[in-house]
């Protein structure tokens, strides 16, 4: 075999490999609402961020236990001497074979050139310092966690109005593609009819540029299809020239709490509410810190110390020293700081209480917003229900009688856009229903 036919049989069969590998080949995105949730939960920005701050402050709980236990360090310093200081006394007072005067030269070096040491700390009392700073490690965690909670149900409630964006668009799609066909279905049979001359020139035009008026209609319905799959690829972290689905519908809902019931547990679960609670007591904790500073605190402090001339690994060889003392510390006068610091953390505690009923009051309101939306749209779905099953009578009507010549051509046009309007409205209406119910769960902290 020659080598254009080697190399056209490769590429056959490269082709071939690439077509089948599903690593080669790409495949169309599909998702439902539940997966679209998954997805974005492990790709939504604020969600990763939020999970960041809860390792965060699961280490800053760390830090502050490890003031209860001893801390213990060790050192080791070699020293160099170039000149060693001299004593020079007479000697000779001492030893009488001397002559009289004779003195000596005695180097004074009390020094070891290695020592090596450690050194124990151990916090006995303090009046509440590490713990209290513990413990507001630990609220400061919580208020971390409840954020994070706040997060995924931000990023949940956009994950469903980009969902059910996507749904409303393609029935719009399918909506103005249904109105097509029926125009193109009303001129074909008034062409029919006029062939037939039971219909005028005039008819046969009105129902081609009707059907011709449809056609920006289409294309405006499909570009917004394509928006609305732009948006939800962009709140799922989706790249977007994936090319994606989704499979759902939209179907018509309740949602059964009152208005007190919604209130109170709005109240209870909103996780801005305990963000608020957790600070306030953080705020606590700090006035008891801060009045901490004030009184005096015990600690354990020992070491253990070796010294030599010259590095030996035989320890026996070392001289060694140890030693253990509790030392006491009390505060006597700081310059006013720890009365400004209390002051000052009593009022943050203030703020935080101002702030909290202020939110509260604000969640009352967002709630019963949220409440009279979805009242609002079921009672406009229910509406639009009725409308639609008219609208379909209608047009069902006007196209037998139009047949039989008993109707105008302009009657079929005027039933067939009412169809059109009803069928848009009642899919508005559905959409704004499962959106006023994500909207009210999303005011009462319990988003699903």
């Amino acid at each position: 075999m020659n080598s254009p036919k080697r190399i056209t049989l490769f590429l056959i069969l490269f082709l071939t490999l690439v077509e089948a590998n599903p690593l080669f080949a790409q495949k169309k995105l599909v998702l439902t609402l539940e997966e679209s949730i998954k997805l974005a939960l492990k790709r939504n920005k604020g969600v990763l961020q939020a999970e960041k701050d809860i390792r965060t402050a699961q280490a800053k709980v760390k830090q502050a236990r490890s003031g209860f236990f001893p801390q213990l360090s060790g050192q080791g310093s070699y020293t160099l001497f170039e000149g060693v200081p001299e004593i020079e006394f007479p000697v000779s007072e001492f030893d009488p074979r001397l002559p009289p005067g004779a003195t000596r030269k005695v180097e004074m070096d009390f020094t070891r050139d290695y020592i090596g040491s450690l050194s124990l700390t151990q916090p006995l009392f303090t009046w509440g310092r590490i713990w209290q700073g513990y413990k507001t490690a630990e609220l400061n965690l919580k208020v971390t966690e409840e954020r994070y909670r706040q997060s995924k149900e931000d990023a949940i409630y956009q994950v469903k109005r980009s969902f059910y964006g996507v749904l409303l668009a393609e029935e719009f799609v399918k909506v103005t593609e249904e109105a097509e066909a029926l125009a193109k279905e009303h001129l074909r049979v008034t062409r029919i009819r006029y062939d037939a001359g039971e219909a005028s020139e005039f008819d046969v035009l009105r129902a081609e540029v009707s059907l011709a008026n449809l056609k920006p209609g289409v294309i405006k319905a499909q570009n917004g299809l394509e928006l609305a799959l732009m948006g939800l690829k962009n709140t799922l972290g989706v790249d977007l020239a994936t090319e994606m689905e989704v499979e759902g519908e939209l179907k018509r809902t309740t949602y059964k709490l009152s208005l007190e019931d919604c209130l109170r547990i709005a109240l209870e679960t909103r996780s801005e509410i305990a963000q608020l609670e957790y600070q306030k007591r953080m705020g606590e904790r700090m006035v008891k810190l801060a009045q901490a500073n004030d009184n005096p605190s015990l600690a354990f402090v020992a070491s253990y110390k070796g010294e030599n001339n010259s590095l030996s690994f035989d320890w026996d060889k070392w001289d060694k020293s140890y030693m253990g003392m509790l030392v006491l510390s009390l505060p006597i006068f700081d310059g006013f700081h720890t009365r400004a610091r209390v002051q000052e953390a009593k009022v943050t505690v203030d703020k935080i209480e101002l702030a909290e009923e202020e939110l509260k009051e604000g969640i009352k309101l967002q709630v019963r917003g949220a409440y009279l939306s979805l009242r609002e749209a079921e009672d406009i779905i229910g509406t639009s229900e009725e409308n639609l099953r008219q609208a379909q009578r209608s047009v069902e009507i006007a196209q037998e009688q139009y047949k039989q010549g008993m109707v105008t051509s302009l009657d079929v046009m005027s039933a067939e856009l009412a169809l059109t309007q009803a069928k848009t409205n009642h899919y508005q209406a559905l959409h704004d229903l499962i959106l006023a119910i994500a909207g009210l769960q999303r005011a009462i902290g319990v988003i699903e």
